[in-house]
């Protein structure tokens, strides 16, 4: 098989059209509109393209797994985890952990990061300095009961139908297997970030 042909193969496994397909590995306008059907449809390219599907399924359920994590790291984010409590002049005080303070799955569960400069002026008899004395940042989180409810319909918990509120026949008769698998889930994910 020549190149522009497994060219064609690996377009028409990832979706694309026989048109589409064909252009991009190489064919002209003219074959890609009349031939390209044609081609998608001979035995050895046939094959190709669904040994390239083949191969992409491990991997597409890798990517789901990273997907479903996330989801998870934001569905148990705790709020209370992003501060550190410290004295400041024998007093008790929080402040918000630091970008490189935070764990993977912490950092994954954040939408955004605002950062304050505290600064303060400073005379020398000749110029008024700004000089920065400290910066604190303050995080805003993804949607937990958003992503609560993403993962309660992953894991079969509820439906679209019933939504998070509604406790339905079918999750009070929820497989045992079911069950079991999203609280390993949940166990795993917090093992993984008490580790970290």
């Amino acid at each position: 098989m020549d190149s522009r042909r497994i060219a064609f193969c690996v377009q028409l496994a990832a979706g694309k059209s026989a048109q589409v397909s064909a252009r991009t590995a190489g064919y002209s306008e003219s074959y890609a509109i009349s031939k390209a059907y044609q081609l998608a449809r001979d035995p050895d390219v046939m094959e190709m393209v669904h040994e390239l599907r083949e191969r992409a399924k491990p991997e597409l359920a890798l990517e789901a797994a990273a997907v479903v994590n996330e989801i998870g790291a934001i569905a148990l984010v705790n709020p209370i985890d992003y501060l550190i409590k410290e004295t400041r002049d024998g007093v008790d005080c929080y402040r918000w952990k630091k970008p490189e303070e935070l764990s993977p799955m912490q950092r994954a569960a954040v939408k955004s990061v605002r950062l304050k400069d505290n600064m303060i002026e400073k005379d020398d008899g000749v110029t008024i300095r700004k000089m920065l004395v400290s910066q604190e940042y303050s995080y805003t989180l993804h949607g937990k009961a958003q992503a609560l409810e993403m993962l309660g319909k992953h894991f079969g918990i509820f439906t679209e139908d019933s939504g998070p509120g509604v406790v339905t026949d079918e999750f009070t008769h929820m497989p045992h297997e079911k069950m079991v698998q999203a609280m390993n889930f949940l166990k795993d994910l917090r093992q993984e970030e008490a580790e970290e």
